[in-house]
């Protein structure tokens, strides 16, 4: 695979792609944009010897990971170079809708799917949050029975389990987005979007001055209660595990699913 080196192929997903015998060759590149030049120079580099491989796959994104957007002039002739060497052309779309609505970008969908072999479209990146309904909840001491059964082994004859109890920071069950926010439904009843509410560059700003000095309060202080009491202040919704638990109880409930599909 080709990547520009600000592409996070090579980066957060690296692992995941060499794990299956692949590898991300990279180019730096001034604008996180790939370019012609940038595949003929990985392609020289690999010049089809014994024992050498050669790449298959020139990966891009749009909008680029640091904020640039391809232009059809662009992504043309990143094609053009495509076909004459044999290369797929895959598009990571995970920032799309700000790069067609961009004024710096004349593509159309019409135009990917044109110009490209894959392109994939992303929403959360786009302002939405897909949130999906994950059934009935999975118990940790049924998962621990159930992995050791797979091995061969009878739980708490062959192998024993010892519940320790909460350690500093876990929750007895996880909070469900589903169940307290107004989530709206998706043609696949077991997913929904969130809408997140827009936040001003004003209002970022302000939050993000709140946590730095909390968090250096905290270095001066060792005092971590500074850091908590902002965190209820920046994101209202932010529930520390031991209230969680206190609201609980002894019995786990599960809370309802509002606007889940029966």
């Amino acid at each position: 695979m080709i990547a520009a080196h600000t592409g996070h192929v090579n980066c957060h997903e690296t692992g995941a792609i060499e794990a299956t015998g692949h590898k991300v060759c990279v180019e730096t590149s001034p604008d996180g944009k790939v370019t012609p030049a940038m595949v003929e120079a990985v392609l020289a580099r690999h010049d089809g010897t014994e024992h050498m491989v050669s790449p298959k796959m020139v990966y891009i994104s749009d909008t680029t990971e640091i904020g640039t957007v391809y232009t059809k002039a662009e992504l043309t002739a990143l094609r053009h170079c495509c076909d004459e060497y044999g290369l797929l052309l895959f598009l990571d779309g995970a920032r799309l809708g700000s790069a067609l609505t961009s004024p710096e970008s004349d593509l159309t969908l019409a135009d990917l799917a044109a110009l490209t072999d894959v392109f994939t479209i992303g929403g959360t990146k786009n302002g939405e949050l897909f949130v999906l309904d994950m059934g009935r909840p999975v118990k940790i001491i049924e998962l621990a029975e159930n992995m050791i059964r797979l091995s061969g082994y009878e739980p708490y004859r062959d192998i024993e389990i010892v519940e320790t109890g909460l350690r500093p920071g876990e929750k007895l069950y996880e909070e469900l987005l589903i169940a307290n926010r107004d989530l709206e439904k998706t043609g696949n009843g077991m997913i929904f979007v969130e809408h997140q509410p827009p936040v001003t560059p004003e209002e970022l700003e302000r939050k993000l001055t709140l946590l730095n000095d909390a968090l250096e309060k905290t270095m001066r202080t060792e005092d971590v209660s500074c850091i908590r009491d902002v965190l209820h202040r920046v994101v209202p919704t932010f529930h520390e595990p031991e209230e969680v638990n206190r609201t609980q109880g002894d019995t786990v409930k599960i809370p309802e699913q509002e606007g889940a599909c029966s």
